[in-house]
């Protein structure tokens, strides 16, 4: 676009931004489509997180428990993204986003088995699996990036993917307290499963190739060889390497809010309902956090991160 190579370098102003997100979905189908996928997938996470912590507390009114719920929808999807970046790589991207899609929302339809105490333990394998076939489908999102937008568009496609997370947690969290308080868990169960399989036919309805062409008998490393080289890619870029310690910083400070569905429950008697606001406070905060940066680093500087 004519005002990014005008302005240069520098940081953008708001307005300059919104423009620019509008404009890119306007005009780019494909984008706009994995874009929408992954706010209808988002969302149905939140909802899914609002029912089964409130689900967890009634059951065994264990806050251990309760934390441990948010552990299993995010721990796994650390380990397996060092699974998931060379799947990426190495398969259909497309094709592998829409088989983790249907897979995950079959899953969560699983939940609606649990009634007991003793059947509590069903939740963490469930949403384990489910984080797990998360952390397959994110890294073939965020490479596919690059092959769906212009490079003039990347540093704003960025900015709006890493929004996106923090964004759906403001709202889907918010809307699920309120559906999960007035309909039902059941409800929270089947949102989540239906917002993956939209996602996955959104994902059908994308035409622009997730990779670059590929020569036909080029050989690809072994996944274990291929993580061994993304372990070795991190510790020689220093900015990975301080982007993934941040990470693991925030992962550790950051464990508190796994309780805030408690204090929902036994400090402000407020129930599935306070679940959903508080988590829609933190989504408020992770949500302003990637437009910050933007509008103190460059385009340039975005753009080559990735």
């Amino acid at each position: 676009m004519d005002h990014l190579e005008t302005a240069g370098p520098g940081p953008r102003r708001p307005a300059s931004q919104r423009r620019a997100v509008i404009s890119l979905l306007r005009r780019n189908r494909d984008f706009r489509m994995l874009f929408l996928a992954q706010v209808v997938s988002f969302t149905g996470d939140w909802f899914l997180f609002v029912a089964l912590a409130g689900l967890v507390f009634d059951l065994t009114h264990s806050p251990g428990l309760v934390a441990a719920v948010y552990a299993s929808l995010t721990v796994p999807f650390a380990f397996f993204m060092f699974v998931g970046g060379p799947l990426a790589d190495r398969l259909n991207r497309q094709a592998l986003m829409i088989v983790a899609d249907v897979i995950r929302g079959f899953l969560a339809l699983g939940f609606f088995l649990v009634h007991r105490t003793s059947e509590v333990w069903l939740v963490y394998v469930l949403a384990g699996a489910i984080t797990a076939l998360g952390a397959v489908f994110e890294p073939a999102s965020m490479a596919a990036i690059p092959n769906l937008v212009d490079r003039e568009d990347l540093a704003t496609a960025n900015v709006m993917a890493g929004a996106t997370w923090g964004t759906m947690l403001a709202i889907g969290s918010a809307i699920g307290g309120l559906v999960v308080a007035g309909f039902g868990r059941g409800a929270g169960y089947i949102g989540d499963a239906a917002s993956f399989l939209l996602s996955a036919s959104l994902i059908t309805r994308i035409r622009r190739p997730f990779a670059e062409p590929r020569e036909p008998h080029q050989e690809h490393p072994g996944l274990f060889e291929a993580t061994r080289e993304a372990v070795r890619y991190a510790r020689r870029d220093h900015r990975v390497l301080a982007m993934l310690t941040v990470k693991g910083g925030f992962g550790l400070g950051g464990g508190v809010v796994a309780l805030l569905p408690v204090l929902a429950f036994t400090v402000y008697g407020t129930k599935d309902w306070g679940t959903g606001v508080l988590y829609g406070f933190r989504g408020l905060g992770v949500l302003a956090g990637p437009f910050l940066a933007r509008r103190f680093i460059g385009d340039e500087d975005l753009v080559g991160l990735f």
